[in-house]
């Protein structure tokens, strides 16, 4: 019976029969390729971007079959768009050079697995080959929860910080953590927390060219105002070696930013 078809019509016959298994295999391999790209490109892992870009990526790889494309021109640009979108999606990059660094990360990864798969499958036959696919996302995705719990961990770590301003330098605890995602409304750098009385042991008057207004948002107060000022530069010490950043900004916090007293500031994690 199947004789009877023409040869392009044999050719759509096979893919719609395959057509779930060969989506859901590209779901599950975007996942795994998504995962690793984000650990070498040292991006946070958030697992809703990650599905939704996976998802998305799995209905992309069957629209070339759906709109019968050959390899071509539309084709190359197709893969081209479905990398910048999946990337976007579950990284977040807006820097072109972030984004074609990534997408060049996902499509090596992406040629070693689909050889790897391609063999699998010849060799296995499509069922193992999903159950295979379906072994390595999960893992995939453990492996990236790991990560990215530790990544939270290690970005949550206390430094000693200098803070330097008009000849004078002030030593303290600094944490490092997520949780502050405070800017500069105005040039967009980041901001870091510092409590005021131990700011006022550097300097006792705000310079006036240097002072900031810094908008926040926190439970309980959606526009909160906290003044700010800008230093000569502000010296974190990672592991003996000094990173240094000029012209910082900072805001002033009345009170105390730790319960114990563990640390006096706390640092943006755009400064690492």
């Amino acid at each position: 019976m199947l004789s009877s078809f023409s040869e392009e019509e044999r050719w759509l016959r096979i893919y719609v029969l395959y057509l779930d298994v060969y989506f859901l295999e590209n779901v599950l391999l975007n996942l795994v390729l998504l995962i690793f790209t984000l650990i070498l490109t040292g991006r946070r892992i958030r697992f809703i971007r990650l599905l939704s870009a996976s998802l998305i990526g799995g209905m992309m790889a069957i629209l070339p079959i759906i709109l019968r494309l050959r390899y071509g021109i539309a084709y190359i640009l197709l893969i081209l768009l479905t990398g910048l979108l999946v990337i976007t999606i579950a990284s977040g990059m807006r820097s072109m050079s972030e984004q074609w660094t990534a997408m060049l990360h996902f499509y090596v990864m992406s040629f070693v697995w689909n050889r790897l798969f391609t063999g699998l499958e010849r060799i296995l036959g499509t069922k193992y080959t999903l159950c295979a696919a379906i072994v390595t996302a999960i893992m995939g995705t453990v492996s990236g929860y790991l990560y990215d719990r530790k990544r939270i961990v290690k970005k949550q770590t206390i430094y000693d910080v200098e803070v330097a301003q008009q000849g004078r330098k002030l030593t303290l605890k600094a944490l490092l953590d997520t949780g502050n995602g405070l800017r500069e409304p105005i040039s967009g750098r980041p901001v870091s927390i510092i409590e005021r009385d131990v700011y006022d042991t550097l300097c006792h008057q705000t310079i006036q060219e240097r002072y900031r207004v810094i908008p926040y948002h926190s439970i309980g107060k959606e526009h909160g105002i906290l003044q700010g000022t800008e230093v000569d530069e502000l010296i974190i010490w990672r592991e003996d070696e000094p990173y240094v950043q000029k012209k910082a900004v900072i805001a002033l916090y009345e009170g105390k930013l730790s319960g114990n007293g563990s640390y006096q500031m706390i640092l943006h994690t755009g400064l690492l």
